[in-house]
């Protein structure tokens, strides 16, 4: 009975401040509250949305209260690691809240385009930051002494903000996010949310199917089975391979996105938290997230959510941690 009394206690303090004692959603883009506002519509979707002008106002608001979870990727877990605790993991499939980081190239494509050879060419990224659209390939040419600032140009969704700007290779931002187009209407560009039509892992491919990009950064599950041959991978030894053959052609293996919730969370509204996630993964999403676009609050890929590690560096694993130090902070950490 204590047990149940102290749960009851944890899950009203986490939740006061919100209207209905629903734990509140942190909308980091216009559409992803529009998408939120829908879903709220069901009495299946146990949250509220708050909208925020992008990830790192999103986080002001989980800091001062107003907000109680979002959902980040790898690069963001490490980001704001001392702020945070690690609720669930997305899975898309596999069972091991993993995925792999992987280089696109247009099966027609010319040839001699390698990982080692893609200087002067116009790469598509998912956002500066961004676990396999960023920093595992920026990381990756980094580690193997291939530099960066020799591509042409980039759409590379964030580069203009001053929040993100050291992970550039170099400050000719405008280069970075030549290829953006934002909203079509001259709105948005190069803005790191979904505002920017080649944001996040559909948009770093479109990027390249259509809006001049000559090789592509995002994760293996992107590319569907039905459009597989129109592409290859770019492979670490300089080769090419069919997209099916990620799990030996790939740039890493990196940690799936994971919500998160504000450093100190109680152990049981983590796991209440869970099984709300998975219940709107059962009842609300094959009936209402179908019309609002893909990747909006959580990836479409996700299948479930699964307990994770809620120690952040723990989640995001030693290797991982390691890269992103590197990337980040130009130096080796301590532990590395």
């Amino acid at each position: 009975m204590l047990s149940h009394v102290v749960y009851v206690v944890a899950l009203w303090v986490v939740f006061a401040n919100s209207a209905v004692g629903k734990p509140r959603w942190c909308c980091k883009s216009h559409l992803e509250y529009i998408k939120c506002r829908y879903l709220a519509a069901n009495v299946n979707f146990n949250f509220d949305c708050v909208r925020a002008a992008d990830t790192d106002h999103c986080m002001i608001k989980i800091q001062n209260n107003e907000a109680d979870l979002i959902d980040l990727d790898g690069g963001d877990v490490f980001k704001y690691r001392d702020q945070i605790t690690v609720v669930a993991a997305e899975d898309s499939g596999s069972g091991n809240a993993r995925y792999y980081a992987i280089a696109v190239v247009k099966a027609n494509s010319d040839p001699s385009i390698s990982l080692g050879n893609l200087a002067g060419r116009a790469t598509c990224h998912t956002g500066v930051g961004k676990t396999s659209g960023w920093n595992m390939p920026i990381g990756w040419l980094m580690r193997h002494s291939y530099n960066p600032s020799n591509f042409r140009a980039s759409c590379a969704p964030g580069a203009y903000d001053p929040t993100y700007q050291s992970l550039l290779p170099d400050k000719n931002y405008a280069k970075w996010c030549r290829l953006c187009v934002g909203d079509g209407r001259g709105n948005h560009v190069c803005e790191r949310d979904s505002d920017e039509t080649y944001y996040s892992y559909h948009g770093s491919l479109n990027c390249m199917k259509v809006g001049g990009g000559d090789v592509a950064f995002m994760k293996e599950t992107t590319i569907l089975p039905a459009e597989q041959d129109d592409f290859m991978l770019l492979c670490p030894n300089l080769t090419r391979a069919h997209p099916s053959q990620w799990s030996s052609c790939n740039l890493g293996r990196v940690p799936s996105h994971a919500v998160v919730m504000k450093a100190g969370t109680p152990t049981g509204v983590i796991s209440h938290m869970i099984t709300s996630l998975n219940n709107l993964m059962r009842d609300v999403t094959p009936i209402l997230a179908r019309r609002y676009g893909k990747n909006l609050l959580w990836s479409s890929s996700t299948q479930q959510f699964l307990p994770a590690p809620a120690d952040p560096v723990e989640y995001v694993g030693h290797d991982y941690f390691c890269n992103m130090f590197s990337l980040t902070y130009r130096s080796v950490h301590p532990t590395c």
